[in-house]
Formats: C-alpha cells, structure tokens, sequence
C-alpha cells in the first residue's frame, strides 16, 4: 500500500460532511434537544460571543471530517483500520467523561458531549459512503 497523501482525501466530501455536522450541532445543540442542559452545566450566558468557539468547532469539524474520509480509504484496504478508529472514538467518549470527573461537572455533560460527537462520526461515515455510490 502506497502511503495517504493529503490530497488522496475528495475535499469537497470533506467540506459537506463538516457543513452536515455543524448542521446537526446547531440542531443538537438548540435548547429543544441538549442546549438547554449544556448551558446549565456550563452556566453559560446566552447573550456571550459565540463566534470565537464556533470558528474553532469549524475548524475541528474540517480536521475531523478530513481523518474520517481518510480513514474510510484506508480502512478499505486494510481490516485493522476499522480496529483503529473505533479505539480512536472510544478514547474520545472515555476522555468526555475523564473531562467531566476532572473539571467536577456532571456526567450528563459527557453523555452530552458523546452524542455529539457520535452524531458527527455517523453523518462523516454516512457522507463518506454515499460519496462512494455516486
């Protein structure tokens, strides 16, 4: 197997599922679903800037969409790549709680946090195989 170059990766499936994602955040997010409990943990004032914390969560959603599409092509030629990224989202759901006992805040606010992060691992996964059949 040749070594994943950066542009092996379809950047435009990457810049979809990243828009996807900050989709289902600002929905997951709003206070019909999780919002409300998150701001309550964090004690957030709902008339704060949230411009800084959202450019860095696009800049994350991009690099995370990015290791997901390259992810997904390495993983078809290689079995082991799918042991890899389920260890990689399972340290990340471990760390959300980890997080949560180390800062004293309930672990509602990791359950939280997993879902939401599980939900943008989907829609990449989702995006990334769809991008395939067409």
């Amino acid at each position: 197997m040749d070594a994943l170059q950066l542009t092996d990766v379809d950047f435009v499936v990457v810049l979809v599922a990243a828009v996807l994602s900050f989709g289902y955040g600002f929905l997951y997010f709003s206070e019909r679903f999780a919002g409300k409990d998150f701001m309550q943990i964090h004690q957030t004032k709902p008339d704060v800037s949230m411009a800084r914390p959202l450019v860095l969560e696009v800049i994350a959603l991009l690099l995370l969409s990015w290791l997901i599409a390259a992810f997904h092509m390495l993983q078809m030629d290689h079995a082991m790549m799918r042991g890899i990224g389920l260890l990689f989202g399972l340290t990340m759901i471990v760390s959300y709680f980890a997080a949560a006992g180390f800062s004293q805040k309930p672990y509602k606010l990791a359950f939280i946090n997993s879902g939401y992060f599980i939900g943008v691992v989907v829609i990449n996964l989702l995006t990334q195989y769809i991008s395939r059949m067409i």
